[in-house]
């Protein structure tokens, strides 16, 4: 009889371990949903973990945190556009979505690294041009500018004529 309750009891106790595993695993699914409309991680693994059936399509449902998304942007090293508010590249010069030169002090901040200053970089993509005599850019396709005349200041209008 002894032998008996000890093989139940191993039963029952993989049973709820297997049970728990699947918990914990089916939990990450409306945990990434919600991940990925700026809400936290851990706080919806837990929900979806403990209520799976109901977390789910609340995941689903749910509208996106834009404060979330965001600061999950800014911390991946974006920056917003000051013109079009979209988030671009933090080393671009200009935006591509809007196509407009960022402002001086904004550009200023970008290369506060002297050594950088001397490296040819895409204006759209900010990738480093390892050819000097490129005519595109290899990550981004955008046209590279010829040599602009050092007493010209660079912005969105005088820009177009050397993208051409």
């Amino acid at each position: 009889m002894e032998l008996l309750t000890d093989i139940v009891f191993v039963y029952l106790t993989l049973y709820w371990i297997n049970i728990l595993m699947y918990c914990v695993l089916l939990g990450l699914i409306p945990a990434a949903i919600a991940r990925n409309k700026g809400y936290s991680f851990g706080k919806w693994w837990l929900y979806g973990s403990f209520l799976f059936i109901v977390a789910l399509p609340h995941s689903i449902l749910l509208k996106p945190n834009k404060v979330g998304i965001e600061r999950k942007r800014l911390e991946e090293g974006f920056r917003k556009c000051p013109f079009c508010a979209e988030f671009i590249n933090k080393n671009a010069v200009i935006c591509r979505f809007c196509g407009r030169s960022l402002p001086e002090e904004i550009y200023e901040e970008i290369n506060e690294n002297p050594e950088e200053i001397d490296i040819v970089k895409c204006l759209k993509c900010a990738e480093k041009i390892e050819d000097p005599k490129a005519i595109f850019c290899s990550k981004c396709g955008a046209k590279l500018i010829p040599e602009i005349p050092e007493e010209e200041l660079i912005n969105a209008d005088s820009i177009d004529k050397y993208l051409r």
